[in-house]
C-alpha cells in the first residue's frame, strides 16, 4: 500500500474521530450511536498502520485484491450503520406515537374537568341568584 495512501487513511481517520468526539462534546451526538463509527476508524487505522496482516487475510478470503476486500467490509459495515439507524427510527416513530397518544388523552381529560367545573360554576351562580332572589 503507498505511503501517500497509508497517511491519507490516518489523517481522514483522525479527522472524522475528532470531529465525532467534537459531536458527543456538543450534545449532537449521542455515544452510543457513535460506537460503530469509531470502530469503523479504528479498523481503517489498524489497516493503515499495519497492512501486512489484511493483505494475508483478504487472500486467506479468496479475494484477488486487497481492496475488494476493503470496499467488502466498508460495505458490510455501512449496511450495519444504516440498519441500526433504521431500527433507531423506528424505535423513535414509536414513541412519537404513544406520546401523542398520551397528551391527546390527557387533552380530552382536561377537556372533561374543565367542562365539569364550568357546570359546577353554573350550578353554583343559579343557585347564588335563586337565593339571592328568595332573600328579597
Amino acid at each position: 500500500m503507498p505511503l501517500v495512501l497509508r497517511i491519507i487513511m490516518i489523517a481522514v481517520s483522525l479527522l472524522f474521530f475528532t470531529g465525532g468526539l467534537y459531536l458527543i462534546a456538543q450534545r449532537k451526538l449521542q455515544l452510543k450511536y457513535s460506537l460503530t463509527w469509531f470502530f469503523l476508524l479504528a479498523l481503517i487505522l489498524i489497516i493503515a498502520l499495519v497492512p501486512a496482516p489484511f493483505f494475508v487475510l483478504a487472500a486467506w478470503c479468496g479475494f484477488e485484491a486487497s481492496s475488494n476486500m476493503l470496499f467488502f467490509i466498508g460495505m458490510f459495515i455501512l449496511m450495519s450503520i444504516c440498519l441500526s439507524l433504521s431500527v433507531i427510527a423506528s424505535k423513535n416513530a414509536n414513541d412519537i406515537r404513544r406520546l401523542t397518544q398520551t397528551v391527546a388523552l390527557l387533552n380530552a381529560h382536561i377537556q372533561q374537568l374543565e367542562n365539569k367545573r364550568n357546570q359546577i360554576q353554573t350550578l353554583d351562580h343559579v343557585r347564588s341568584n335563586t337565593y339571592t332572589a328568595h332573600k328579597e
